[in-house]
């Protein structure tokens, strides 16, 4: 276990039908959340949190715009 954990936070723009996501990462380091980053020196950036791969959620997000 990475002792850290992913929380999606949702919000609704009542005025549109925008709607933001944000994930928080409990107990996480300092580090982008990537299940195959495994090399980190936790002792200096703390712990990867491994529930997600932020990497591919930020390229979705880019290929979701065109």
């Amino acid at each position: 276990s990475d002792h850290s954990q992913a929380k999606l936070i949702r919000y609704n723009c009542p005025s549109s039908k925008v709607q933001l996501k944000q994930i928080k990462i409990l107990n996480g380091g300092h580090n982008i959340p990537n299940p195959t980053f495994f090399l980190w020196p936790t002792k200096l950036l703390g712990n990867v949190n491994e529930d997600l791969n932020v990497p591919e959620i930020i390229m979705n997000f880019f290929y979701e715009l065109n």
